[in-house]
């Protein structure tokens, strides 16, 4: 049985609610790694 991360912070939120998240955690995630890798 896999629980993905929105299931284990978001046990029952709106399905909107966890795709902003998501996406925000997504969004953040990248630009982590851009700056992360950025000057070499």
């Amino acid at each position: 049985m896999e629980l993905s991360v929105a299931e284990i912070l978001l046990p029952s939120g709106p399905s909107t609610f966890t795709e902003a998240t998501l996406l925000l955690l997504r969004l953040f995630m990248g630009v982590c790694f851009i700056r992360h890798g950025w000057p070499k």
